[in-house]
């Protein structure tokens, strides 16, 4: 932000103001403000700046729109609004500037809602091309600070026309391309069907990229076709061959890749649902065959199989896949080569094994899982996407649901909601309404109306009365424990909506038994959830093979198959912060700590069936 106001600071001494001054002599009253400005005392040279307002009234307004902008380079807001206060302008030039100077001032003050409010009219004719710059630069980062990107996209095409140079245009082309990949596919498709002409065009082109760059083939077939429908398009020559050719560079092609599960033990059942997904995946490959070893590994032995893979020519490895194998491997410092683990450690990892995704060094330790406090983190993002503020929680009483509030929270309040209550129920508990009265609080109202029947030593007739200060329900359950819980929150007629994450659905329809989930909104992975993932040809292969369908780790088949055709593309993930790989237990994002960050789809029971919602 600093630089930004340097530059329009710049701009306004050159001559961008309504009512420049230009010296006519030297030691005139502007060049003895340039003069300490060269030397940094800013605070001076606004103070000679409403000296030189109060001696020259015929120019009071620019000397104190001056004073404004070299307190705002200072960084001293207070100064630069209480001078705009006492600016008196009437000529339509001074009173947009004045309106833009207090968007500078509500920007730098982080308050990009009375900016746009400064800045909800158009420049007046006339205003020079530098000044209508600023305007756009100004709502654009009002827009940005807000998190609405669509529309600082929209106000960065309308700045275009106005920028000076090509340099400036091209800048500013690459700008909004860079807006545009953090939008997601749902969004950047339901933009799509309210947009034309230009607008239309960059989306159409972002939703190319995010869907065929991981297929140079297709990529190449559908940026061919985007150019003869939008030749004159900004984005036709520069942004189309950057992609094509990122799409071919940077290929991981390991020759062997040793795959390390726990076959045997606690983890036996997941480990083999990983393991069949992972060859799934590598027999449907044509264009690329790498070697596949397969060991048995465990937390014990993990530090003598992975020498032993790597001895034996590996020069990749997946797994392991419990979290004290990933720690001790870690701790063994011994990371030869790039390492896929498939869960997630809080151990940061050691500067040997971190890589710098900044340059396209992978990190020696990828981390990628079903990590739970991912979709807990999901969950609060779209409830206060959905306008919710005021949270009551319900979640099981043992380590994972401690996670799962600790994951919720912490993304709660940094998207500023509240947590009104959080209950935890035991794990094996036959008995919710007892729980889900302490959550609403409704015990306390049945205490008061039978001391009232106490002390009145007669019989009276009561409502229970709820608490009213929440607007939305948390709850992490597993299936059985969800179509209990739910039952009595519709007992109470709370109203409230209630979210919750993956655990929720078996992944197996069951509208019998289901029905009672009813209402409830919850994420959930592509492989399970998108009709197109259920309907290829490699889910079909699977579940005719393994029944995969109705099985309790039909989830480690698609981490197994995410495992495999991920490999090729993480050098490529690693320069782009933005780019996400769909997979098919998420759309995926390595994030420059080395872990893969999952976004899940959405999904409300109705009738007991999951119908799929917009996903954000």
């Amino acid at each position: 932000m600093r630089l930004l106001i340097t530059l329009s600071f710049i701009l306004l001494l050159a001559g961008c103001g309504p009512e420049t001054i230009k010296p006519s002599h030297t030691g005139s009253p502007q060049t003895n403000i340039s003069e300490l400005l060269d030397k940094g005392e800013l605070r001076q040279a606004a103070e000679e700046a409403l000296k030189l307002a109060q001696s020259h009234p015929d120019q009071a307004v620019h000397y104190q729109q001056q004073a404004v902008m070299i307190y705002l380079q200072a960084g001293n807001i207070a100064s630069a609004a209480a001078v705009l206060a006492d600016i008196i302008a009437t000529k339509p030039a001074d009173l947009f500037y004045n309106r833009l100077l207090a968007a500078e001032i509500a920007l730098q003050d982080n308050h990009p809602g009375k900016a746009l409010n400064a800045l909800n009219s158009a420049p007046p004719a006339g205003t020079p091309n530098n000044l209508i710059t600023r305007y756009y630069d100004a709502r654009n980062r009002a827009f940005t600070q807000s998190n609405d990107l669509i529309d600082a996209v929209r106000t960065r095409i309308g700045m275009a026309p106005y920028l000076a140079d090509d340099a400036a245009r091209l800048q500013n082309t690459r700008q909004i391309w860079s807006v545009l990949n953090q939008l997601s596919l749902a969004s950047l498709r339901q933009y799509r069907l309210n947009s034309t002409s230009l607008l239309a065009g960059w989306l159409e082109l972002a939703i190319i990229y995010k869907t065929k760059f991981f297929i140079p083939d297709q990529l190449e077939l559908a940026i061919s076709l985007w150019k003869e429908q939008h030749p004159q398009h900004p984005a036709n020559h520069t942004i189309t061959a950057d992609i094509l050719i990122a799409s071919t560079e940077n290929y991981i092609r390991p020759a062997h890749i040793a795959l390390c599960l726990p076959l045997s033990g606690l983890y036996e059942w997941a480990s083999q649902a990983i393991r069949d997904g992972f060859l799934a995946a590598w027999f449907t490959t044509t264009e690329y065959k790498p070697v596949i070893s397969i060991y048995d590994c465990d937390a014990l032995n993990i530090d003598q199989v992975y020498m032993d893979a790597v001895r034996d020519g590996a020069d990749f490895v997946v797994g392991p896949l419990e979290k004290s194998a990933i720690a001790n491997l870690l701790a063994s410092n011994e990371i030869k080569v790039t390492t896929l683990a498939l869960n997630q450690i809080d151990t940061p990892l050691t500067e040997k094994a971190a890589g710098d995704t900044a340059t396209g060094t992978l990190p020696k330790l990828i981390q990628f899982g079903l990590f739970p406090e991912d979709e807990a983190r999901q969950a609060a993002e779209r409830i206060r996407d959905d306008g919710y503020k005021r949270a009551l929680v319900i979640t099981p009483n043992n380590d994972q649901g401690q996670r799962l509030f600790a994951a919720f929270r912490n993304a709660w309040d940094s998207a500023g909601g509240m947590i009104m209550d959080h209950i935890k129920y035991p794990e094996n508990t036959e008995e919710y309404k007892t729980w889900v009265k302490s959550l609403l609080n409704a015990n306390s109202s049945d205490k008061r109306s039978a001391d009232l029947r106490n002390r009145l030593n007669r019989s009276i007739e009561s409502e229970t009365r709820l608490r009213n200060d929440a607007d939305v329900i948390f709850m992490a359950a597993s299936p059985i424990s969800g179509r209990r819980i739910v039952p009595e929150f519709r007992f109470f007629q709370t109203g409230l909506p209630i979210y919750s994450t993956s655990d929720i659905f078996t992944g197996i329809i069951n509208p019998q038994q289901d029905k009672d989930l009813d209402g409830v909104i919850f994420n959930q992975i592509p492989w399970i959830l998108d009709p197109a993932k259920q309907n290829s040809f490699l889910q079909q292969s699977i579940n005719k093979l393994w029944s995969a369908q109705k099985s309790a780790y039909r989830k480690f088949y698609a981490l197994g198959i995410d495992a495999y055709q991920l490999i090729p593309h993480l050098a490529q993930m690693s320069t782009r912060e933005h780019l996400y790989y769909p997979g098919e237990t998420g759309e995926l994002r390595l994030l420059k700590d080395g872990r893969i960050q999952r976004k899940l789809m959405w999904a409300e029971f109705s009738q007991g069936i999951p119908v799929v919602l917009n996903n954000k």
